[in-house]
């Protein structure tokens, strides 16, 4: 019964309507909540949590968004291996909502480890590390107005997309023109 709460949050996200998807997910916490202590409620609870974090953030309260974040950060902890995608991703979601609360040496620090936990895993060159890694430093340098190091985010992350796929187009590394100018 979880699973069609968060697919209509997600929905309604999708949509713009952010009070409407914030209900959905509510009700998503509440089930997940409700289940048996195990390694799949702690995975549920991670979803719904970092879906929360996502829509707090989307409508700007910040800290109720960096608060589920959290949670969602450490119950991941528990549910997922070390180097899972799942924390790198849960650690960019917390760096974006540091820096829209001008937070900028946590979100500098999110972002180190969100890149650490991806080379446990990956080569340097892999697209998902280019595009979660790589881009999402280029997205916070360029905020911090470093440009220097968010064109070289931006060319490396360019690399790992051109190593693996034809990328004569910028369409192989996504927001490029947002994170360019």
């Amino acid at each position: 019964l979880i699973y069609p709460y968060i697919a209509l949050g997600r929905a309604y996200k999708r949509q713009k309507q952010f009070e409407k998807a914030l209900r959905q997910q509510e009700k998503a916490l509440a089930l997940a909540r409700e289940l048996p202590e195990s390694a799949f409620r702690k995975r549920r609870l991670f979803n719904t949590y970092t879906n929360l974090g996502t829509l707090h953030r989307k409508t700007g309260q910040y800290s109720r968004s960096a608060e589920y974040l959290k949670k969602a950060y450490d119950l991941g902890r528990e549910a997922y291996p070390s180097g899972h995608e799942k924390l790198a991703i849960a650690k960019i979601s917390l760096m974006t909502t540091n820096m829209n609360r001008q937070r900028f040496e946590a979100a500098r620090e999110h972002l180190n480890d969100a890149i650490a936990i991806y080379r446990q895993r990956l080569p340097e060159n892999h697209p998902e590390l280019g595009k979660n890694g790589y881009l999402s430093r280029a997205k916070f340098a360029r905020r911090i107005d470093n440009f220097d190091t968010a064109q070289q985010a931006i060319k490396k992350a360019y690399q790992t997309f051109s190593d693996e796929h034809d990328c004569s187009n910028a369409i192989c590394i996504p927001d490029l023109p947002e994170i360019a100018y």
